[in-house]
């Protein structure tokens, strides 16, 4: 494996069993290169809608045509910053965690607005506020 520590990240999710990897079935793949041509989203992006659907998972995505998409699904959506915050929640992460987060990923061109970021180091301090109560 390469260098990149986001690829080091996934892999010891897969190991941990944090992130699992499913096959779609034929009749899911069906619907999904149809959903792809329709909504001109990727194959890869509707088949991973379809299986959150299927499964009744949440969908994580970064991506807002994706997400809102997923949205009009049905689907529970799950972003970066969902998942930093509920680490965050559950103790996983400490709040200067999320601090450097909107720092590297600024640094990575994922670069949230300003508006964006108060409202995520907001939710950070609500949490952290409801945590040590």
């Amino acid at each position: 494996m390469g260098s990149y520590p986001d690829a080091k990240l996934v892999a010891g999710a897969l190991v941990e069993g944090y992130v699992t990897v499913r096959r779609i079935d034929s009749r899911i793949s069906n619907r999904a290169s149809r959903l792809a041509r329709r909504e001109k989203i990727s194959e890869a992006d509707s088949q991973t809608l379809l299986l959150a659907q299927a499964l009744r998972k949440p969908l994580l995505t970064d991506e807002k045509i994706l997400s809102t998409l997923a949205k009009m699904y049905g689907l529970d959506v799950w972003n970066t910053w969902t998942i930093l915050l509920e680490a965050l929640r559950t103790n996983v992460i400490d709040k200067h965690e999320i601090h450097q987060a909107i720092r590297e990923l600024g640094d990575r061109r994922h670069k949230l607005s300003p508006t964006h970021a108060k409202q995520v180091l907001g939710a950070a301090d609500r949490i952290t506020a409801l945590r040590d109560s």
